[in-house]
């Protein structure tokens, strides 16, 4: 299969996720309700728990290729990953949507909150993601069957309308609760993983490819 880069649908996503992000930058017009200062101080600790939150749910995602590194230095950090082009973009959307918010799931499993302004990126593209899904669910009947055979209950401590000055619709809010209950659910599956990882991570601050593999193991079978 080819990636992603080939494919005009994740050219124009990009694209649009770009400008919403730079739009949110602007903070006397941006999108939130409250201000997300004071924040949390971001630690290394942080920061890799974060990362590797996103890493563990790209990994178990059917339209991911793979990962070929994970980065923890001061002035950046982040997760790439290449991504298959032939999948339905529904199944892309949502592993898109679920893999953006496994940054804020990590942090809230293992440090008890996260920081809502080194999470402002993460918000805004999962906000992407729901919209898009949403206008498949109008154009198709529905946003569902979901790519898994029974979805999970979107958490109570999770209401990502309330950032937003412009509420999102009730389905917008449900699919972000749903990503986030996929992204909570695959964070404690990994925990003993993302434990680990965040030691390395600290140590090495880069984890290439085969590092990574090392970590995360076997990817699933995806039909």
């Amino acid at each position: 299969m080819s990636d992603t880069k080939a494919s005009p649908f994740f050219v124009a996503l990009k694209r649009q996720l770009e400008e919403r992000v730079e739009e949110a930058r602007a903070w006397e017009d941006g999108p939130f309700t409250v201000s997300p200062f004071p924040s949390p101080q971001p630690t290394d600790h942080r920061i890799s728990a974060h990362e590797l939150g996103h890493a563990a749910v790209y990994w178990r995602a059917p339209s991911v290729r793979g990962i070929t590194h994970i980065v923890c230095l001061p002035d950046d950090a982040g997760v790439r990953v290449s991504w298959y082009s032939r999948v339905p973009r529904r199944q892309l959307l949502w592993d898109m949507l679920a893999g953006v918010l496994g940054g804020i799931a990590a942090e809230e499993v293992f440090l008890g909150n996260y920081d809502p302004y080194a999470a402002l990126d993460d918000l805004i593209r999962a906000r992407v993601f729901a919209e898009r899904l949403a206008e498949i669910a109008r154009q198709e009947g529905s946003a569902f069957p979901c790519p898994w055979t029974v979805a999970p209950q979107p958490k109570p401590n999770f209401r990502p309308t309330e950032r937003f000055k412009v509420p999102l619709t009730p389905l917008e809010n449900l699919l972000m609760g749903v990503g986030y209950a996929r992204a909570y659910t695959e964070v404690c599956r990994a925990h003993g993983t993302i434990r680990k990882g965040i030691h390395q991570l600290q140590e090495r601050m880069i984890l290439p490819e085969k590092a990574v593999t090392s970590l995360l193991g076997v990817r699933p079978l995806f039909e």
